[in-house]
């Protein structure tokens, strides 16, 4: 039996036509037939997963099924695994998934209203760790901004923002890219702007900037990114940032 239970999220503004559902879950032995008892399909390669990593894919899968339920879903539509191991929405929805420990949150969305949407959950990066992600994770301009926080809160929101953002542009660019490609140019209280530093597509081209909301809550660090689709830049709240418009097509699909 696979234990959860759903909880608020801070993942509070979506807009219409958009969901959020979070849970914590156990970690615990689960086979084969538990996927099928939560209304999820056995993943590919199941028998090679660890129990934690059959844990986290099964909770976050309960959390995107429940978030399609919400906005009027079949409760039997899966969200499958591609070939790049991201998740594959139902057609007419966009979607991201994120975990951490024992905590699971999905963010849905109807494609006629957003181009993508990244979410990412972090616990603060324990302190063993910093120099290590911070190294990968932060470039020597986004270091500028660490004096403003303590630093491993600092470092896990900058890691958390690029995951979140990298999630949510990742089906315009197609490929998997490095922390590098985003700088940070400033950071509110409540939202880190960041700056593409090369030309990544035809549509994420080098200087623009993008808006990425995030919250401190619980030790754990939320961050998302929600794309409309007339814009470059994030709509992730009504915020006085002035967004660059191009015309980009509508997607359907995020990395997880």
């Amino acid at each position: 039996m696979f234990e959860y239970k759903e909880r608020s999220s801070p993942f509070v503004y979506v807009g219409s036509g958009g969901s959020v559902v979070e849970i914590e879950f156990a970690v615990s032995e689960i086979k084969e037939e538990t996927f099928s008892q939560n209304g999820v399909a056995v993943p590919e390669g199941f028998g090679k997963m660890v129990t934690k990593r059959r844990c986290e894919y099964l909770a976050g899968r309960i959390c995107a099924r429940l978030a399609l339920e919400k906005l009027g879903q079949c409760a039997s539509e899966q969200v499958w695994q591609g070939q790049d191991r991201c998740p594959v929405w139902p057609a007419g929805y966009c979607g991201s998934i994120s975990h951490t420990n024992n905590l699971a949150i999905a963010c849905v969305a109807r494609s006629e209203g957003f181009r993508s949407v990244g979410i990412d959950v972090e616990r603060i990066v324990a302190p063993q760790l910093a120099e290590s992600v911070a190294a990968l994770v932060l470039l020597d301009s986004d270091k500028g901004f660490a004096p403003d926080f303590d630093f491993n809160t600092f470092l896990t929101i900058v890691f958390s923002a690029k995951e979140a953002l990298f999630k949510a542009i990742y089906p315009e660019v197609g490929y998997v890219f490095g922390f590098e490609e985003a700088a940070v140019l400033r950071i509110s209280k409540e939202v880190v702007t960041l700056e593409i530093q090369r030309d990544l597509s035809d549509v994420w081209l080098a200087k623009t900037q993008v808006n990425v909301l995030y919250k401190v809550k619980d030790s754990l660090v939320y961050s998302w990114a929600v794309l409309k689709p007339a814009y470059t830049g994030t709509f992730s709240a009504p915020l006085d940032e002035t967004l660059q418009k191009r015309p980009v097509p509508v997607v359907s699909g995020c990395r997880k």
